[in-house]
């Protein structure tokens, strides 16, 4: 019989992280999805929060997920999250796995190894501190960006360019009003423009609308609060969680992030 690298990280582990914050972070939220076979939790650091904006404040947040089907490592990292509408809280798998080369956390899959982690905690959680005037300094660049309506089109074309690969019949059935897709085309569409021309929750913090930053929560808030198919609400919020934690939204979050980043250098 072969061998195996995985081995599941039970709950305990978890609760002994959690155990392990009491000094240095409070306990937010501790959620269970797909039926028990993911776990997670997220912690307030204390002694780590700022403002991106006079009005619109940050905390560094401690999130700690396992799972018990081999679907993701026991995982601990950290994440900025918005204190207006918490909405970047559902970044933070996505935005971890971006910044890894910076040392914001780590994933591990063997019993030994979380044991280890969790007497390095405070050790981390400082660290964490030192770099977190770093992270709050990409926001606030962000913050002082601009953004037109134009420019946020286009950082949304590029977002979601995979959904505006191919053509669409302008009637159903009729290839001859066959066309390239459009941002119109797609449900989100709407929403997004909405948000980033003022529906959003927070903009009307003053330096919000009409900057990168206004434009990246747009999108944070979007995915976070509103996408989702079903009609049921409660099954289209954890579909919306899940798909933000565990899916393809963690991805498209973190290019949104390094999208708004990059534009303000350009």
């Amino acid at each position: 019989m072969g061998t195996t690298t995985y081995e599941v990280v039970q709950n305990e582990q978890l609760i002994r992280v959690a155990e392990a914050l009491h000094s240095d972070a409070v306990m937010d939220a501790v959620c269970v999805l797909a039926g028990g076979r993911k776990v997670t939790f997220t912690a307030r650091v204390r002694q780590s929060e700022g403002e991106v904006l006079p009005g619109d404040p940050v905390n560094q947040y401690l999130v700690g997920c396992t799972s018990h089907d081999g679907t993701i490592a026991f995982s601990v990292f950290f994440s900025p999250i918005r204190v207006v509408c918490k909405n970047t809280l559902s970044a933070a798998l996505g935005l971890a796995s971006a910044s890894s080369r910076r040392q914001q956390g780590c994933r591990i899959r063997h019993t030994r190894n979380a044991n280890a982690l969790i007497s390095r905690l405070p050790e981390l959680i400082d660290l964490q501190r030192q770099q977190f005037s770093g992270g709050l300094a990409e926001l606030r660049a962000m913050a002082a960006a601009p953004c037109t309506a134009a420019q946020f089109r286009s950082y949304v074309e590029t977002l979601l360019a995979g959904q505006l690969r191919g053509a669409i019949n302008d009637r159903r059935g009729d290839a001859a009003t066959s066309r390239p897709r459009r941002l119109e085309d797609l449900p989100a569409w709407e929403c997004l423009s909405a948000k980033f021309e003022g529906q959003a929750i927070g903009s009307d913090i003053p330096g919000v609308q009409g900057s990168m930053w206004g434009a990246y929560q747009a999108v944070t808030e979007y995915l976070s609060h509103d996408a989702g198919r079903s009609r049921d609400p409660i099954e289209a919020a954890r579909q919306r969680l899940e798909g933000l934690w565990f899916g393809k939204a963690a991805a498209t979050l973190t290019q949104a992030h390094e999208l708004a980043l990059a534009a303000t250098c350009s």
